[in-house]
This record gives C-alpha cells, sequence and structure tokens, in this order.
C-alpha cells in the first residue's frame, strides 16, 4: 500500500487551446481567405470590393473553435481516462507533498508543465498603457487602425501580418538586426519583402524608449540600437507585445522540495528529471525549446519515466517547427546558421 494519495501528479495545464497555437492558428487562416479574396482577379474572378473586417465577428469565430475543442481537453474527458483534476494555486511544501489551496496533496512523483507566460520589457511608461499580448489578443473586438507590434519573432509576425491582411496599419519594431533571429538571413529575406508588400513596416536593429497615451493613440519612441540616429516617434492605436516567454515558476515555492531553478526555468536532463530524481518538468517551463509539440514529446518522456520507469531519453536533433505566416517559414534539425553556430 502506497503512503501517498497518487503515484503520479502533475502541476500544469496548457495554454495551447486559449491563447496559443488553436485561436492563433484561426485567425492566420481567416486573414488568409480574405488576403485570397482580394486577389480574385489574379485567378480570373471578378474583383471584390471588400468591406472593412469586423475583428468581432472574426474572434467570435475563433471562440467556436475554442469551444469546439474544448470537448476534448475538458476536465470530464480526463477524468473519464481515470486522472484526477482539481483546479487552484499549487505550491509545494515539500518534495512529495503540494498544497493546493490549504489542501495537502501528496505523490510519489511529480512532473511540473505550468508552461510560460508572456515578458512584459522593462520600458518607460508601458505600466500606465494599455496593451495586448498573446494571453488577450483574442479576446480583441475592435480592429485598429494602426498597430504597433513589439518583437519581430514567430508569433509577432503571426499575429501582425494577420492583423494586416485583416486592414490594419502594421509596424512591427525588433531589437535584433534580423526578424526571426535564429533562422537563416536568405529564408527570412523571402518573408520580409512579402510582408512588406502586404503593407508591413518593419524597423529592425531598433531598442523602444518609452511609450506613452495621447488621447486614444499610443506613442512609442524608439532608437536605433547602435547608437546611431535620432529617437523617432511611432504612433498607433494599439500596442501588441511579443518579446518573449517567462517560465511559470514564481508561485510553486519549488525551494521547499530542494528543486533547482533559475529565471531561465528549471533544469532538467535527458529523461526530463529536475536535480531532485522524482521531480520533472517539461515544456516551456524547462526552458529549452517552446513548442507545444516539443512540450507533447517531453511530457511522453516524464511520464515514461516517472509511472514504467524505463530510462527513456529525449533527442531533440530532429526536432522541427514552423513560423506560420505566409510564406511559412519552417526548419528541422540544423539549418546553416545553427549549424556553424555549432561548429564554433
Amino acid at each position: 500500500m502506497s503512503n501517498y494519495d497518487s503515484d503520479l501528479g502533475i502541476i500544469g495545464g496548457g495554454d495551447c487551446l486559449h491563447c496559443g497555437c488553436v485561436p492563433s492558428k484561426t485567425l492566420i487562416h481567416t486573414a488568409g481567405v480574405w488576403a485570397l479574396a482580394r486577389r480574385a482577379a489574379e485567378f480570373g474572378l471578378p474583383p471584390l470590393s471588400l468591406p472593412p473586417v469586423d475583428l468581432g465577428a472574426v474572434m467570435a469565430r475563433v471562440q467556436t473553435v475554442i469551444d469546439t475543442i474544448q470537448h476534448h481537453d475538458s476536465p470530464e474527458r480526463f477524468c473519464g481516462l481515470g486522472a484526477a483534476v482539481q483546479f487552484g494555486s499549487p505550491s509545494f511544501a515539500d518534495e512529495h507533498v503540494v498544497d493546493l489551496d490549504g489542501k495537502r496533496i501528496s505523490a510519489k512523483s511529480w512532473i511540473i508543465a505550468t508552461g510560460s507566460r508572456p515578458v512584459v520589457p522593462p520600458i518607460d511608461g508601458l505600466a500606465g498603457v494599455s496593451y495586448w499580448t498573446n494571453e488577450t489578443v483574442f479576446s480583441q473586438r475592435t480592429r485598429p487602425g494602426r498597430l504597433i507590434v513589439l518583437g519581430g519573432g514567430p508569433i509577432g509576425l503571426e499575429i501582425a501580418q494577420s492583423f494586416a491582411r485583416l486592414g490594419s496599419q502594421v509596424i512591427i519594431v525588433e531589437f535584433m538586426e534580423q526578424i526571426l533571429g535564429p533562422e537563416d538571413t536568405d529564408m527570412v529575406e523571402i518573408l520580409k519583402a512579402r510582408l512588406i508588400a502586404e503593407g508591413v513596416t518593419i524597423h529592425t536593429g531598433t531598442k523602444a524608449l518609452k511609450v506613452e497615451s495621447k488621447g486614444s493613440a499610443i506613442l512609442l519612441t524608439v532608437a536605433p540600437v547602435a547608437g546611431e540616429g535620432q529617437p523617432a516617434i511611432i504612433e498607433g492605436d494599439a500596442l501588441f507585445l511579443s518579446t518573449g516567454g517567462q517560465p511559470n515558476t514564481g508561485d510553486l515555492e519549488l525551494a521547499r522540495a530542494g528543486v533547482v531553478f533559475t529565471p531561465r526555468g528549471v533544469p532538467t536532463d535527458a529523461r526530463m528529471r529536475t536535480n531532485i530524481s522524482h521531480i520533472y518538468a517539461c515544456g516551456d517551463v524547462n526552458g529549452r525549446l517552446p513548442f507545444t509539440h516539443v512540450a507533447g514529446y517531453e511530457a511522453g518522456i516524464a511520464l515514461t519515466n516517472a509511472v514504467l520507469h524505463l530510462p527513456r531519453k529525449g533527442d531533440y536533433g530532429k526536432i522541427g517547427w514552423c513560423t506560420y505566416t505566409d510564406p511559412e517559414v519552417a526548419s528541422i534539425g540544423y539549418n546553416e546558421k545553427r549549424a556553424r553556430k555549432e561548429e564554433l
């Protein structure tokens, strides 16, 4: 007879359904249909005179898609599979016990899968300005005339192109000298040319200094990272932050369990074990690769080791990823840039 409430406890939930892959890909597809409609004459069809997009209707459809899939991610489904699902704010009491809002739950092994949340950069004045992140953008109902996107990574570019296709004037501000920094330059240039052709303005090598409101407008002061040139002001009606993710570890009281963690996440070995051998971490929280399919892959490894005690290890050599812009930018394993970096 086990001395624990269960053999395995899992702390986490996942944001793919509500503010990740599902709503973003739905929005991307909708914007793609609208962009294609504008090109009707290219296909020998009568040119269309299209009315302005009602963002509220677009986001209502996004919610419909979420609701359709929700059944497969519901507590009822997981309870039907034999798992107990409880909601609350968990924190470790010791290496085997978690406190869930005053209720103590013990398990022989634990898996931490708490994901990440958007990074809010330390920009002067940002706290006093309304802004969007991936957690709030899909609840918007009014399409901005001008949208400033801070960050030229995958999420920033997907949202930028979608809103541009739906009729917003979009300005991207990226700190690095290249959007999609980890990707090969020649691939990125193809996408960059398409974005510019669709009306997107792109500022690379540019840092945000200050943000403020002026009536209903947002004023973002920027300057070249290299220090050459004068600061400039970019004016918009909405600001979308896409400046990375931060692992959700702050409220877990990991120190009480003896688990080592850093601002970049909870380090694990190839078996997804933390420094405490019966506590595992998978997905964004371990700071490896912030992709949903990687989180699922790592979860399988953690479960195999925690439950079946098989020595299964993760292998990231053939992990693929994709930025779902048009055109898409995808890779698997090493591209030229990563291969050259590895040689050093």
